[in-house]
């Protein structure tokens, strides 16, 4: 199990768990059953994190510091399940 790995798992000890669909599945959305295997998409996103600081321009031309710049961060997993029921957020 690798929970049980002091401070972790390794990267190899995860990378062990991962492996390509040997057949390409259609997407869920796609998919025509329930119980159909298909390739599962999820997009997670921090929507507002400080990323830096903003500086703003005076009248006389000189520079300030103002405020922090904030940014938006997203990340797209695509997966395959055995089952279309285990992906019905993907539609």
């Amino acid at each position: 199990m690798l929970y049980c790995f002091p401070g972790g798992p390794s990267k190899s000890a995860l990378l062990l768990a991962v492996h390509e669909s040997p057949v390409p599945n259609p997407r869920c959305r796609e998919a025509k059953g329930l119980w159909s295997p298909c390739t599962c998409h999820l997009e997670t996103c921090i929507g507002w994190y400080p990323c830096g600081l903003k500086y703003c321009r005076a009248k006389d031309g000189t520079s300030y510091r103002c405020g922090i710049r904030t940014c938006r961060k997203c990340h797209l997993y695509t997966y395959h399940v055995r089952q279309k029921q285990l992906c019905l957020w993907d539609e």
